[in-house]
């Protein structure tokens, strides 16, 4: 039987991999990432869009603090659905947090990238752990 998905309205096979997968596509990897982020770290604030009619992304915010950023626009170096550390200006980078992510990929100058698509809920958890 299918599953009626409400965050991207359409009818999905029932499948344990996709309900606990992030998608592929990028727009609705970055809706999973906000609602899961709704559902579950309620200390976290989604701020956005922000950026304009070329950028758009999501600030993931902790005590008015920029802690991760949620990019939802594509060109040579953004994708929908990639999560990156802020500016360096703007975080202390000796925090436990972004030392245990351990991210290699170099978004742009200091900040690092990570692409959620296609990777499991409990993943994507394990990022936003290291900030509670």
């Amino acid at each position: 039987m299918d599953t009626y998905d409400e965050m991207t309205g359409i009818f999905i096979e029932d499948n344990d991999k996709f309900l606990e997968t992030i998608s592929e596509d990028g727009s609705t990897a970055v809706e999973q990432i906000k609602k899961l982020i709704k559902n579950e770290y309620p200390e976290f604030v989604i701020a956005g869009p922000n950026g304009g009619d070329q950028i758009k992304y999501y600030s993931i915010q902790k005590c008015r603090k920029n802690i991760l950023i949620l990019e939802d626009y594509d060109s040579k170096k953004a994708e929908k659905g990639i999560l990156t550390t802020p500016d360096i200006k703007q975080v202390d980078f000796n925090n436990r947090g972004y030392a245990e992510l351990n991210w290699k990929d170099v978004f742009y100058g200091s900040r690092k990238k990570y692409d959620t698509k296609g990777k499991s809920l409990d993943e994507i958890r394990s990022i936003f752990n290291h900030f509670k």
